[in-house]
C-alpha cells in the first residue's frame, strides 16, 4: 500500500477507498493533520470577527535617526576651536599617552633624560621657521618626539600632516605598532575618530573635523598633488638620496607646505648615515663635516648644539664625543667602558652616569652657532639666522644609553678595526651611537699615508722577499685599447704576518708581437703561464732557492673578447694540471651578505656557468678599504703593508687615484688616471682574508704551502736544478703531498663562506 502511494500524505490526495487499507501509523497522520486544519480555520474565522483598530502610535526606531542640536554644535565647536596658546610640548604631556607592552600607557612626557627635546618640540608651531632639521644618536626619544608628536599634535588641532617613513613597509609598520596605538590609547585623540573604517586605516586617519595623517613612502606619486600643512621626514639617511630623478626626501617634500606661507612647517629627523667625502675641511664650531643627507640639511640650519653645565665650576661645555673620558690603563674592554665619566673641559671635573642623567642633561641649554653663555646662564653673542631651526645631538647628552654601553661599543668597534682592518663596525658607531657623521680613517690624509710609504721604502731590492717568506702571491690586471697589456704585481707574505710588495712589471709583448687580450682566439694569455705563473721569487739570504707564487689572480674582465679569453685560458691551465693555482677574479658590488666566494656562477646565462668556469669574486669596495686601512699600520704589526725599493713611482700614484663617492664606493678622481696598483693589492687581500692565511699561519703545524721556502715549502725550488727544496721528503712523500694540496683547493672552490663572520 506504501509503495501505491509513493509520496502522497496530504488528506486532500488520498482516495478515500484506500483509508481502509492504511496502516495504524498512517491513520495517526491523518488525524494529526485533520485537526490543524480545523484550528487554522477557527482562528481565521476568528480574526475577521474582531473590529479594526486604527494604530496611531509613531515608532521612532523605524525611522533614521537624526542629529541632535548638542551634537551639531559640539561639531561646530570643535572646528572653531582655536589652537592651543601653550607650548606643543604642554599640550602633547596634556593629551598624550605612550602605550607599553604591558596593554597599558603612561603619560608623554618631556623631561629629565630627555629634555633637550623640549625645545625642538616647541619650535613645531613656529611662525618664524619653516623647517626643523634635527640629527642626533639613534634612540635619544627624536623618533617618538618629532613623528609621533608632531602627527598627534596635528591631528588634535585639525591640521593635515603628512608622514614619510624611509619605505612602504616601514610606514605601514609604524602606524600599524606605533601611531594606531597611541591614538588609542590617549582618550583626546581616540575621540576625533570618526568610527568609519574607510576613515581610519593603515595608510590614513580622517578625523571627525576633516583633517588628515596621511601615511607615506618616499615616493614621487607620494608627493605628487598633496597639498598638507605639516610635514615630517623620519630616518631620511636610509632613503634614496634621488627620488626618481627629481631630487633628495627633503627638497620633494617641503615643497608640499609652502601653499601654507608661515603656517607651514616641515621636519626631517635622522642619523647620519653617508659617507663624508671631503676630510680635509676645515670645521667652526658647531659644524660638521659635509656629506650627504641629513648632515647637509643641518648646515643650512642655524646650527643648534647642546651643552652641559659642570656640576663643580658651573661653566658650560659642548656635549661632544670627545668629553667622554675613561680609564685606557684598564686591560678588559667592559673595565674601560665602566669606568667611563663625562670629562669637563675647563676644570677636568669628572661627572658619573647619575650626574649626567640627573643633572647635566636636564639643565643643558641649546645654543646657536655664534651664541656663548656665561656660568650664570646669560647668552650673548650673534646667532645665525636662517629660516630653518637645525639641532645636532651627539653621544653624551642622549638620555637613553648609558656612558658605559658607548664607551663598550666603542672599543669594540676599535678592536675589530685593528685586528681586520674593517670599519663598518666603527661606522655604526659613530653614525648611530656618537650621531656624527663618519669619517673613513682611510680618507684622512690617505695621500699623505701613501707618500710616506713611497718614502720609506723597506730595504729589499725588486724580486727579494724576506727571509721569513712563507707565502707567493702574484696578481695580473688586464689593460685594453691601444696601448695593451697585462700589469703584474708580486706580494710575499711572512711568517708573522706582514705583507710585502716586492715587484711590478708590465707584459707589453709576448713572442714578438704586441699584446692585445681582447682579440679573440689571442694566445698571448700564455704569457701569464710563462711571466707570472712561473715567475722565480728570490730569498734574502737564500741565494739558492725561490719561491714560485702559490696562486695567480687574473682579472677577468674587459674590452672585446677579454672574458671570453681569460675563460679559454683557464681551461688550458686546467689541462696542464695548473688549474688550482689560477683563479679568475670579478669585482661585483654586493654578494648577499658576502664578501667573497670562489664558486662557478649560478646563473645558467652566465659564460661561467656555461663553460663551468670558477670564479673568485669580491666586493671590491670593501677589501679596498681593508687594504687602505692596513697600510696605516706601522711596519712591525701585523698584517703591515711594505715596499720594495725601486718600485716605480706609477705604482704610488695609482694607489692615490680613487677616492669614495656618497654612496661608499670608490671612483677615480679624474677619468685619465690610473688605478691598476689599487686593484691588484685588493685582489691580494681578498686570498689572504678568504683563505685565511692569518689564522693558519697561527697553527702549530701550518700547511705545507705555508711553511719558510728554505724549510720545506711546497711552491719553494734550488736554482740550480729546478727540483723541489722541500728537505728529507720521499718521493713518495712528495706525491702525497702534491695530490694533498690539489685537494683542499678542490675542497676550497667548492666553498663560499661570508667574512663578516669568519675574516680574521
Amino acid at each position: 500500500m506504501r509503495k501505491k502511494m509513493g509520496k502522497t500524505k496530504h488528506l486532500d490526495e488520498i482516495d478515500l477507498e484506500q483509508l481502509d487499507v492504511l496502516t495504524p501509523f498512517d491513520q495517526i497522520e491523518l488525524e494529526e493533520e485533520r485537526a490543524e486544519k480545523r484550528l487554522d480555520k477557527q482562528a481565521k474565522e476568528f480574526l475577521v470577527a474582531q473590529p479594526k483598530k486604527i494604530d496611531k502610535s509613531f515608532n521612532l526606531n523605524t525611522y533614521i535617526p537624526l542629529t541632535s542640536l548638542y551634537d551639531i554644535f559640539s561639531a561646530a565647536i570643535e572646528v572653531m576651536k582655536p589652537p592651543p596658546r601653550e607650548p606643543v610640548s604642554a599640550t602633547l604631556s596634556r593629551i598624550l599617552r605612550i602605550p607599553d607592552k604591558s596593554s597599558s600607557s603612561k603619560p608623554f612626557q618631556i623631561d629629565g633624560r630627555v629634555s633637550y627635546m623640549r625645545e625642538p618640540v616647541d619650535l613645531l608651531n613656529s611662525r618664524q621657521y619653516n623647517g626643523i632639521i634635527f640629527m642626533g644618536c639613534a634612540r635619544s626619544g627624536k623618533t617618538q618626539a618629532l613623528v609621533n608628536g608632531f602627527a598627534s599634535y596635528a591631528m588634535y588641532t585639525s591640521r593635515d600632516i603628512m608622514v614619510v617613513q624611509m619605505n612602504g613597509e616601514k610606514a605601514l609598520e609604524w602606524a600599524k605598532k606605533e601611531f594606531h596605538p597611541t591614538v588609542n590609547s590617549s582618550p583626546d585623540l581616540k575621540c576625533l575618530l570618526t568610527g568609519k573604517d574607510t576613515d581610519t586605516n593603515l595608510q590614513q586617519i580622517k578625523t571627525r573635523q576633516g583633517s588628515w595623517v596621511l601615511i607615506r613612502a618616499p615616493t614621487v606619486s607620494a608627493a605628487a598633488s598633496t597639498t598638507v600643512q605639516y610635514v615630517v621626514l623620519t630616518d631620511s639617511d636610509r632613503m634614496q638620496l634621488d627620488i626618481d630623478g627629481e631630487g633628495s626626501p627633503w627638497k620633494l617634500f617641503y615643497t608640499r607646505i609652502t601653499t601654507y606661507g608661515f603656517d607651514g612647517m616641515a621636519v626631517i629627523e635622522s642619523s647620519p648615515g653617508y659617507a663624508v667625502i671631503n676630510s680635509e675641511q676645515r670645521l667652526d664650531p658647531h659644524d660638521c663635516h659635509a656629506c650627504p643627507g641629513i648632515a647637509s640639511e643641518y648646515l643650512t640650519g642655524d646650527k643648534r648644539c647642546y651643552y652641559f653645565q659642570c656640576m663643580d665650576c658651573k661653566e658650560y661645555f659642548w656635549a661632544t664625543p670627545n668629553t667622554i673620558y675613561w680609564d685606557q690603563s684598564l686591560e678588559t674592554i667592559k673595565d674601560r667602558a665602566q669606568s667611563a665619566r663625562v670629562k669637563c673641559p675647563h676644570c677636568k671635573h669628572l661627572h658619573t652616569e647619575h650626574d649626567r642623567i640627573n643633572s647635566l642633561i636636564p639643565n643643558g641649554v641649546w645654543l646657536k652657532q655664534g651664541e656663548t653663555i656665561d656660568k650664570n646662564g646669560v647668552i650673548s653673542g650673534q646667532a645665525l639666522d636662517s629660516k630653518f631651526a637645525s639641532f645636532w645631538l651627539r653621544a653624551p647628552a642622549c638620555g637613553f644609553i648609558t656612558l658605559e654601553e658607548i664607551v663598550f661599543r666603542y672599543l669594540q668597534a676599535e678592536e675589530v678595526l685593528e685586528k681586520t682592518g674593517d670599519e663598518n663596525p666603527l661606522k655604526v658607531v659613530v653614525n648611530t651611537v656618537f650621531g656624527d657623521p663618519f669619517v673613513s680613517r682611510r680618507n684622512q690624509d690617505a695621500v699623505a699615508i701613501v707618500e710616506a710609504k713611497e718614502d720609506t721604502p723597506s730595504d729589499f731590492a725588486l724580486g727579494i722577499a724576506p727571509e721569513n717568506t712563507v707565502l707567493c702571491i702574484a696578481c695580473v690586471d688586464v689593460q685594453n685599447g691601444e696601448k695593451s697589456h697585462f700589469v703584474v704585481q708580486i706580494f710575499a707574505v711572512t711568517q708573522d704576518k706582514k705583507i710585502h710588495v716586492v715587484d711590478r712589471y708590465s707584459i707589453k709583448d709576448w713572442r714578438g708581437e704586441r699584446v692585445d687580450a681582447g682579440v679573440r682566439g689571442s694566445n698571448q694569455w700564455e704569457a701569464i703561464e710563462h711571466e707570472v705563473m712561473n715567475y722565480q721569487l728570490q730569498i734574502d739570504k737564500h741565494p739558492e732557492i725561490y719561491l714560485k707564487p702559490h696562486i695567480t689572480l687574473c682579472d677577468s674582465g674587459g674590452e672585446g673578447a677579454t672574458t671570453e679569453n681569460a675563460y679559454t685560458f683557464y681551461k688550458r691551465q686546467v689541462a696542464k694540471g695548473n688549474g688550482h693555482k689560477l683563479f679568475l677574479v670579478k669585482g661585483v658590488s654586493a654578494l648577499s651578505g658576502k664578501v667573497a666566494e670562489y664558486a662557478i656562477g649560478r646563473d645558467a646565462r652566465s659564460k661561467s656557468y656555461q663553460r663551468r668556469v670558477p670564479l673568485f669574486k669580491i666586493i671590491a669596495s670593501y677589501f679596498k678599504d681593508v687594504f687602505l686601512t692596513r697600510l696605516q699600520r706601522p711596519a712591525e704589526d701585523e698584517l703591515s703593508i711594505s715596499f720594495n725599493s725601486g718600485l716605480p713611482k706609477s705604482l704610488f700614484n695609482e694607489l692615490k687615484a680613487e677616492e669614495r663617492n656618497e654612496k661608499g664606493r670608490y671612483v677615480k678622481k679624474a677619468a685619465h688616471l690610473h688605478n691598476e696598483a689599487l686593484d691588484l693589492c685588493t685582489y691580494a687581500t681578498a686570498y689572504i682574508d678568504f683563505f685565511q692565511v692569518p689564522a693558519l699561519l697561527d697553527k702549530e703545524v701550518p700547511p705545507d704551502w705555508l711553511k719558510l721556502a728554505y724549510k720545506g715549502n711546497t711552491n719553494s725550488y734550488f736554482t740550480k736544478n729546478n727540483t723541489s727544496a722541500k728537505a728529507n721528503t720521499t718521493d713518495e712523500t712528495k706525491e702525497k703531498s702534491g695530490k694533498a694540496q690539489v685537494k683542499v683547493i678542490k675542497a676550497k672552490r667548492k666553498t663560499s663562506f661570508s667574512l663578516l663572520k669568519s675574516r680574521i
